[in-house]
Parts: structure tokens; sequence; C-alpha cells
């Protein structure tokens, strides 16, 4: 399901159920905090957020408020990844043309993880429990 932030949140706000389908929120970052409230269990649902590099470029102070609005619905949902080695599909190529990679320094945006997730307990969990539960590792 390709869909807009607003449509996820609606969804997610009215507890909607969806059974192992990949949802992709397609949206840039929200001006104001995201506010939702979902009942324990009330949302089944994979969900893949992500920011084209060039319309939303990754910097180290932004506050990325609806990764922080939807691990805190549901931390035990939640991976992390990236999309290493950050390939550019811009559109008006060649299907045979080769294009540079974005630049992003994974480095760097994996030594903010404790700044956007503070509580250890939660990092395990995205890095670690979630990862290893969904791929029976």
């Amino acid at each position: 399901m390709l869909t807009r932030r607003d449509v996820l949140l609606g969804a997610i706000a009215a507890g909607v159920m969806m059974r192992a389908r990949p949802v992709l929120a397609k949206a840039a970052q929200p001006a104001t905090p995201v506010n939702f409230d979902v009942p324990a269990g009330a949302c089944d649902c994979h969900t893949h957020i992500h920011g084209h590099p060039e319309k939303s470029p990754f910097f180290p102070g932004r506050v990325y408020t609806l990764a922080r609005a939807l691990i805190a619905a549901n931390p035990e949902r939640i991976l992390w990844g990236t999309n290493w080695p950050h390939p550019n599909s811009g559109s008006g190529r060649k299907p045979t043309e080769l294009t540079p990679l974005f630049q992003v320094d994974d480095g760097l945006v994996l030594n903010l993880l404790p700044v956007w997730l503070p509580d250890a307990g939660v990092r395990r969990k995205i890095l670690v429990d979630n990862p290893a539960r969904l791929y029976a590792f």
C-alpha cells in the first residue's frame, strides 16, 4: 500500500487492522508534533518510513516526529534499517543509465539513534529483539 502520511496516521488512529501488508508512507516531515492514540493491539501493520534524500535531506538536528509517534504507539512493531548503498532512482533517466549513489553518512545516522531513542530498552527492541522475532533467528 502506498499512501500519504495523513492517510497512514488516520488508519493508525482509527485502529484499522491490516494483516501482513507492507505500508509505505510517502511524506515530508510534519511541521507539528503528531498526536494519536492507538489502543494496545489495535493495529497489526508493517510500515516503512522513508524520505527521498533530495526532497527530504537528512540532517542531525531534525526532529522526526512521525517516527517518534509510531515508536511510542507500538515499539514492539518497529525495525530500523537503511537503504544502503542509497541508490539514486530519480525520474527522467533511461533504465540503462548509471547514476551516482546518494551520499549518506550511515555512521552518523547510526550514532544518532541514542538521541532519537534515548531509552536503551526501546533501542534494543528496535535493533535486536524485533528483527529476531520477525526473521525467527
